[in-house]
C-alpha cells in the first residue's frame, strides 16, 4: 500500500542525503549563528554610521549624525528584527555626543 503525498507526515520525508532530519546540535548551532548575525548587523550598522558621522564632522558637515544613525537603525530593524533594532537604538544613543 502506498502512502499518498497528502497523508505523508513531515517527519517521513527524507532529507537531501536520505537522512530523516537534521541533528538537534546542528539546528542549535544554526540558530545561534543566526542570532549572532542579526545582532552583529546591529553593531556593524551603528559602527559604520558612527564612522561616517565622524568623517563628515571632520570635513565640516554638521548635523549629519542623526540621519546616519536613523538609517542604521532602520536597516537593522528591516533586516534583523525588533530585538537587534533595540540594540541599534541603544548603541546609537550612546554614540551621540
Amino acid at each position: 500500500m502506498q502512502v499518498s503525498e497528502k497523508n505523508r507526515k513531515r517527519s517521513d520525508v527524507s532529507g537531501v542525503n536520505g537522512d530523516k532530519g537534521m541533528p538537534e546540535a546542528e539546528i542549535l548551532s544554526r540558530r545561534v549563528a543566526s542570532v549572532m548575525q542579526r545582532f552583529g548587523l546591529a553593531v556593524f550598522a551603528v559602527a559604520v554610521a558612527l564612522g561616517l558621522a565622524l568623517l563628515a564632522q571632520a570635513y565640516s558637515f554638521n548635523n549629519l549624525e542623526f540621519p546616519l544613525f536613523l538609517m542604521a537603525i532602520a536597516a537593522t530593524v528591516w533586516y534583523a528584527g525588533a530585538g537587534p533594532g533595540v540594540v541599534a537604538v541603544v548603541l546609537a544613543c550612546v554614540s551621540i555626543d
